[in-house]
């Protein structure tokens, strides 16, 4: 098993609980209030944890991934034994806490060996990893090695039907629930991930039926970030009635992946240092993203704007965290609303729709200003 780690930063002594929550062991004094947006401390001095992308090489096509409106697909680069060893390196070093192995597809034949190859490294160092995966390749052998390792699965599960399913994915015959029932359920812990997308809409409450007679598991449902005006969203409203109605069925905590909703899923505003460190925007701060020849950006989609702020090969004592994104104030006129000293949204949609901010949370009271060039 990974041993506990601790981490002496400029908030305090953390480290993680059993179920891997980042812990505040002993406050510092330091810093008075890590939400004044003019504290020239930063909370962290290093991120938490790392997204890593071994390369983008997928079987699937999946309409909502933003992999295929930013052009990943392309990039045929596979990250080397070198590059892993140096992110291993940085994160033994400074402290970070967790990887979170993404892609393309991590478990894709021509990643699965440097998958292994972070897991196995990571590992030796006390450093939990997370692979996020469409569950497409998951075997008996798969499973039992990550268990050995203590990884986390997160699986994409997007429909019950095969018809939706390839309809969202491109795959004949895409059928993972076989594949949680024969590898997964009573056997290890695994997250699973859904987007609620027209697409699938239909079939969302048969499917948390058969999520709830799970075991072992964590539930997210996701507004994915995608350019206005396409054929995959819900509206705003539609999305919220579903996602209430979920919370009612749902037998177990379900999540949600969508920045711009605090209110709507009675998420509490921040009460202390560490509540706070998780509010908001965690791009180029809370976690940083490592691409497969070594780039590190703040987040994909922020590339456009932010580009690439180190590479892990070469400058990596160079590379500084900013609340850039997560202090970005708010151009709102809701004054009364709770959340408006963190709420930013997601600053990768705004820039997808030449907007200043994400404007998409129901309780904003806009502005006529609310449209501004991001890229410049």
């Amino acid at each position: 098993m990974i041993e506990k780690k601790y981490r002496l930063d400029n908030i305090g002594l953390l480290s993680t609980d059993n179920n891997w929550n980042l812990v505040l062991i002993e406050d510092s004094k330091k810093i008075n209030k890590v939400d004044n947006r003019n504290n020239s401390i930063l909370p962290i001095s290093k991120p938490i944890y790392f997204d890593i992308h071994p390369s983008f090489n997928c079987n699937f096509r999946c309409i909502f991934c933003y992999n295929t409106f930013l052009g990943n697909w392309s990039n045929k680069t596979i990250m080397s034994k070198k590059t892993i060893k140096n992110i291993i390196s940085y994160c033994d070093k400074n402290g970070v806490f967790w990887l979170n192995v993404l892609g393309g597809e991590p478990w894709h034949p021509k990643n699965i060996e440097n998958t292994r190859f972070i897991i196995k490294e990571a590992y030796k160092h006390n450093i939990r990893v997370d692979v996020t995966t469409n569950g497409y390749y998951i075997n008996k052998k798969t499973v039992d090695f990550c268990k050995k390792y203590d990884v986390r699965f997160n699986i994409s599960l997007l429909a019950l039907n095969k018809c939706t399913g390839s309809e969202i994915t491109g795959i004949k015959n895409y059928n993972l629930i076989c594949k949680i029932d024969k590898y997964l359920n009573n056997k290890i812990n695994f997250g699973i991930s859904t987007p609620i997308i027209k697409q699938n809409k239909n079939e969302i409450f048969e499917l948390c039926n058969y999520i709830n007679k799970l075991s072992n598991y964590s539930w997210v449902l996701r507004y994915p970030t995608l350019p206005d005006n396409n054929n995959i969203n819900l509206s705003k409203s539609e999305f919220f009635t579903i996602a209430k109605k979920i919370i009612k069925k749902s037998n177990k905590n379900v999540y949600f992946d969508a920045p711009f909703a605090y209110k709507k899923f009675n998420i509490k505003p921040p009460k202390n240092k560490l509540d706070f460190l998780y509010c908001g925007c965690k791009a180029g701060y809370l976690k940083l993203e490592v691409l497969p020849n070594g780039d590190i950006v703040r987040c994909g989609l922020l590339r456009k704007t932010d580009g690439v702020i180190g590479n892990i090969n070469y400058d990596w004592d160079n590379i500084k965290l900013s609340l850039k994104h997560r202090n970005k104030k708010i151009n709102c006129n809701n004054k009364n609303c709770d959340y408006k000293s963190f709420c930013t949204g997601c600053p990768g949609y705004a820039i997808l729709n030449n907007k200043l901010f994400d404007d998409r949370c129901l309780c904003y009271a806009k502005n006529k200003t609310d449209k501004r060039n991001c890229s410049k």
